[in-house]
């Protein structure tokens, strides 16, 4: 691209997966478009049509939502009861925005920005309801979520136990049977790490699911004995891990994981020198949330809610507004927002 249009090309910002490219001239940006279009598909890949579009500048440099958002005065100095007032005020707020703007990181913004708060029992009940209601709009907010639950449980807070184990085993059970393995995966790791229960009918659910990483969380909660009622079936997932064909296959990961934790016999890994050298020197993909910090907590940056950044789902690009400086700006997207995206 950098050959074909250098003008363009040179400037041009990247930012995590998110990627702006500046023209003079809308009839620059379209002839620009076309070669991004075409230098994609060298590679098989392709824009996405729905979350590509020329916008003409001057604009605003921020989303308005977040502007409205980020004046939301907390009445910190009052009462515990007026400070919960507030935060629920903060989210019918943010839940209205988010329905405006669906594609946009609105919900994990309010998360990130009420986490900052110095919250009392008052406060963290209404933050922690807040949140909760949050994830039946917004799922993909659930590991910030993780993140928020983690932390009251290491700083000694109260958490509605009966809510969240009702709340994450209803996403569960409408989450398993369309493969959305995201937030299957973040439910369950809440769940282990709070010491809660799944029910034997989502806990089915789980175990039909092509998903690996589910399927790891949901024998870990098994072998724990955090199902409530009767266990699901685990011999094929047993059987996918000890296929002959798995080493090599989508399922290496339930394979390697279920070996190295002694769940399986593993022994077509233990047969290939590769595999066989990975276990050796300790190669890990999978630890037990109870294990291991929340992933979210590991990213020393996501208690600044100040910097959030939206990135739609699965895009792969999109021409978003310029500065005043510009006729337009192109932004290329290949993913859902991430915790690394703050």
């Amino acid at each position: 691209m950098q050959m074909g249009m250098p003008q363009v090309a040179e400037s041009a910002i990247r930012l995590m997966d998110d990627m702006e490219f500046f023209a003079q001239t809308r009839a620059e940006a379209e002839d620009f478009l076309t070669l991004w279009d075409t230098s994609l598909h060298a590679y098989g890949l392709a824009l996405n049509p729905r979350k590509t579009e020329i916008v003409e500048g001057p604009v605003a440099h921020d989303f308005p939502w977040r502007v409205d958002l980020s004046q939301f005065i907390f009445r910190t100095s009052s009462s515990a009861r007026m400070l919960a007032n507030d935060i629920r005020s903060f989210f019918a707020r943010a839940f209205g925005l988010a329905r405006q703007n669906p594609d946009d990181a609105v919900i994990s913004y309010a998360i990130a920005r009420v986490s900052t708060l110095d919250l009392e029992s008052a406060g963290w009940l209404a933050f922690e309801e807040s949140m909760l209601a949050a994830v039946t709009v917004d799922p993909s907010c659930l590991r910030f979520v993780s993140y928020e639950l983690s932390r009251a449980k290491t700083g000694g807070m109260t958490t509605n136990n009966e809510l969240i184990e009702k709340t994450l085993n209803q996403l569960c059970s409408y989450h398993a049977p369309f493969e959305h393995g995201s937030e299957v995966a973040w439910s369950l790791h809440i769940l282990i790490n709070l010491g809660l229960k799944l029910d034997s009918r989502t806990a089915r659910l789980v175990a039909q699911m092509q998903d690996n990483c589910c399927l790891l969380l949901l024998v870990d909660m098994v072998k724990r004995g955090s199902i409530f009622g009767r266990r699901p079936d685990l011999d094929p997932i047993l059987q996918r891990a000890e296929d002959a064909h798995t080493p090599h296959s989508e399922d290496w990961l339930l394979g390697y994981e279920m070996w190295r934790k002694g769940w399986s016999g593993g022994n077509n890994f233990q047969s290939d020198p590769q595999w066989r050298e990975l276990y050796n020197a300790k190669v890990a993909f999978y630890d037990s949330p109870s294990n291991a910090a929340s992933p979210v907590s590991q990213q020393t940056s996501v208690k600044t809610p100040w910097n959030l950044t939206s990135a739609g789902n699965s895009s792969a690009g999109r021409l978003l507004k310029s500065s005043a400086s510009n006729a337009a700006v192109l932004r290329g997207n290949s993913g859902r927002l991430s915790p690394n995206s703050y």
